[in-house]
């Protein structure tokens, strides 16, 4: 058996101290890159793919939470993964309520608001 699976078998305690700190540096350069991506390429979206991008993700984000609540070792990215389908479902809801509504927003915050 290769040395690293036997390493990660262990737990997380026994992982020498870059590995951990290099897979926080990897997770927030990809958070950071997601973010910058969806930013720049805002206006060229459709609506549609700004509703999958914002309620997709945050549902997934939601999903993965509920999952990992399931195993102890996972405990740490339970928190992280709530707070973005937090923030992300509002906002996935509001634009699909208020491309649906006619373009009304205060219609989409009311809606978004009772759920």
């Amino acid at each position: 058996m290769n040395a690293s699976i036997k390493l990660l078998r262990r737990g997380r305690r026994d992982l020498p101290f870059c590995l951990i700190g290099f897979s926080h540096h990897l997770g927030v350069t990809f958070f950071a890159g997601l973010s910058v991506f969806i930013v720049l390429n805002w206006v060229m979206m459709s609506l549609a793919a700004r509703i999958i991008i914002m309620l997709g993700t945050g549902i997934s984000c939601f999903v993965l939470a509920l999952l990992a609540s399931n195993d102890e070792q996972f405990d740490k990215i339970q928190t992280p993964l709530y707070l973005i389908g937090v923030v992300l479902q509002p906002a996935g809801i509001l634009l699909a309520i208020e491309f649906f509504s006619g373009g009304n927003w205060r219609h989409a915050s009311l809606v978004a608001a009772g759920l």
